[in-house]
């Protein structure tokens, strides 16, 4: 008796934490939200800066430097502005062709898929990355190949939704992700990226929990990666039945993409849909406002709102 008393009050007291955890957090993401436009100065400040530095290298003999520079500007732009991030993409495309390098056109064109994969382009992004010789790459470089080809697939079978094509998706991109795991380095960060991804899309939920928070503890996790980090354990702890703990995910996830500028709306999407489940209709349909204005509001500053995230 004592004991279900004692497990009564322990789940009690977990679900009374998390929803104090999330009321916590969503004032701290409406602060982010109207402080938005600082971030993308900041963005656009970062962009300059190495805009600046491709520029003064353009004199310079070291074309493998302006080759790495470039995609230093591929990574500002892939989230961001896909026109932007496909035109760097193709500075760096001609300086490989003229190296003459393998395994810089192979790094490239993995890079390039990456975009196209962002932009909802699952045909042209799994094309791109077929044309790639996985033998002039390195093992780093081949882990990322497979691990791209993989998020194609799973996020074509999130796009179609079709009972019949949806499982062959999921089951080609568990094969590239077994494929990314032969080539990646035992226990760093990218392993238990990947690991993460493998187990989520298996739906082994409790093993994919685990993964993604042993991930995120252990490692220092920035930007884009925490966004991933934060977001998947948002659905994982909604498909799991914990809407408080989702909800809290979600609203860190949203508060990472505004403040590292990337133009991505999963989280907030995903945050609304739960609040207004929860009834708070009002918080519910301000964020789902912000998700329908934004291409307005943010017409001035000339930002394409065409990027989602690979998870």
């Amino acid at each position: 008796m004592r004991s279900n008393i004692f497990l009564i009050l322990l789940i009690t007291s977990f679900f009374c934490a998390s929803a104090q955890e999330y009321k916590e957090l969503l004032p701290e993401l409406d602060r982010t939200l109207d402080q938005k436009r600082s971030y993308i100065k900041q963005k656009e400040a970062a962009i300059q800066t190495k805009k600046d530095a491709l520029l003064s290298a353009g004199s310079s003999h070291d074309l493998k430097q302006r080759f790495f520079l470039s995609l230093q500007l591929v990574d500002e732009y892939q989230s961001y502005v896909y026109d932007s991030a496909q035109h760097y993409i193709n500075k760096a495309k001609n300086i490989a062709f003229r190296l003459q390098d393998r395994s810089l056109t192979g790094h490239v064109r993995i890079r390039e898929g990456f975009v196209l994969l962002s932009s909802g382009l699952f045909k042209e992004a799994i094309d791109t990355l077929n044309s790639v010789s996985p033998d002039a790459l390195n093992d780093s470089l081949k882990s990322s190949l497979y691990s791209i080809l993989a998020r194609a697939y799973y996020d074509l079978a999130d796009y179609v939704r079709d009972p019949h094509f949806m499982p062959q998706y999921i089951s080609k991109g568990n094969m590239y992700l077994d494929s990314s795991m032969l080539f990646v380095v035992p226990g760093t960060s990218e392993y238990w990226a990947i690991e993460s991804l493998l187990r989520m899309k298996q739906s082994d939920w409790n093993g994919a929990r685990d993964a993604f928070e042993y991930w995120m503890n252990h490692f220092e996790l920035k930007g884009n990666r925490y966004a991933i980090a934060t977001s998947s354990l948002g659905h994982i702890y909604h498909m799991t039945g914990f809407p408080d703990e989702a909800i809290a995910y979600f609203a860190r996830a949203a508060i990472a993409d505004v403040q590292t500028a990337t133009m991505e709306t999963v989280a907030l999407r995903n945050l609304a849909n739960l609040l207004y489940e929860k009834g708070e209709e009002q918080r519910a349909y301000r964020y789902i406002c912000l998700l329908y204005t934004s291409d307005a509001a943010d017409e001035e500053d000339s930002v394409d709102l065409g990027g989602r995230r690979i998870i």
